[in-house]
């Protein structure tokens, strides 16, 4: 009977806690991050930190749109679980050394990549 009128005797069938993230939103994320940080270099050729390109994400078009619901801390704790191969499988061609890597890396940036005038109208 307490099952039937308490909230807290009821079953309740689905997957409980943060929802999974795939495999290429992972690889998404590390092409956006590499974008940001190709298009905005510093004045003495070191790339953007990734704290700088996490904000930018998240605050500035076109990548709002994909990670605007994150904090620029969010963007940057996933980084570390995306760059890890045992959580991210892809993660494994993005870091590879040599062509292999540039290639994926190349792969994945075009694939992912926003065309500049996205965005721009209507937010």
């Amino acid at each position: 009977m307490a099952r039937e009128f308490v909230p807290g005797f009821q079953i309740v069938v689905g997957s409980l806690g943060r929802p999974k993230t795939s495999a290429l939103d992972n690889i998404r994320l590390l092409a956006d991050l590499e974008l940001v940080k190709r298009s905005n270099p510093r004045a003495d050729g070191r790339p953007m930190s990734d704290a700088k390109a996490a904000v930018k994400l998240t605050q500035e078009l076109p990548y709002r749109k994909r990670w605007g619901h994150l904090t620029p801390q969010a963007v940057q704790n996933r980084l570390s679980q995306v760059r890890d191969p045992q959580c991210n499988p892809l993660a494994t061609l993005w870091q590879a050394d040599g062509e292999v890597g540039a290639l994926a890396r190349q792969i994945f940036i075009g694939v992912f990549d926003i065309p500049k005038d996205a965005g721009q109208s209507g937010d």
